[in-house]
């Protein structure tokens, strides 16, 4: 009986699922799998992201991977894939599908014991993000990076240019 390419492909030892980890100096590096919890905030997000967006400059895409600027042209380039990416229009994607630099806004929601979110920013911005925000959902904080060497805890709105979302907005159920 024959079977399909497709799962021959995923069938063979060799092959990695790489939707669930991200490529830094050539190495995959696993991302967290998300509960309950993050899904929903991320979806949340996405939603009110996308009205605010639909009808203008910005595209607006739930785990949309970036390429690394310094790798975009290597046959396996670097790439981070934040929660939520934000890119204005028009842009460029790559053969597989990622942004290819710059991004506008990228969000990640954080997932229970998750660490390294501030150096993810770091090099998110360093890639040509304009603005990271960092949502807790465990705490209910959020905070915004534009570069530089700290988290700004957000009062009581995320502003990143035209784009603004209310917390209460994020966190009500």
């Amino acid at each position: 009986m024959a079977t399909h390419p497709l799962l021959d492909q995923i069938s063979s030892p060799s092959y990695v699922d790489e939707s669930r980890y991200e490529r830094m100096d050539g190495q995959l590096v696993a991302r967290p799998v998300p509960g309950l919890t993050h899904s929903r905030v991320q979806g949340k997000i996405y939603r009110l992201l996308w009205e605010k967006t639909k009808a203008g400059e910005y595209e607006v895409q739930v785990e949309w991977s970036l390429t690394s600027p310094k790798t975009v042209a290597d046959a396996v380039p670097d790439y981070l894939t934040p929660d939520l990416l934000v890119a204005a229009k028009p842009f460029r994607t790559a053969g597989n599908g990622h942004l290819i630099s710059p991004g506008f806004l990228a969000i990640e929601v954080r997932s229970p014991q998750q660490e390294g979110l501030f150096s993810k920013a770091q090099m998110l911005v360093a890639w040509g993000v304009e603005h990271v925000w960092i949502i807790d959902p465990q705490s209910q904080e959020c905070f915004e990076y534009d570069g530089g060497n700290a988290l700004v805890k957000a009062p009581s709105e995320l502003q990143a240019g035209p784009l603004s979302l209310r917390m209460n907005e994020i966190f009500e159920d």
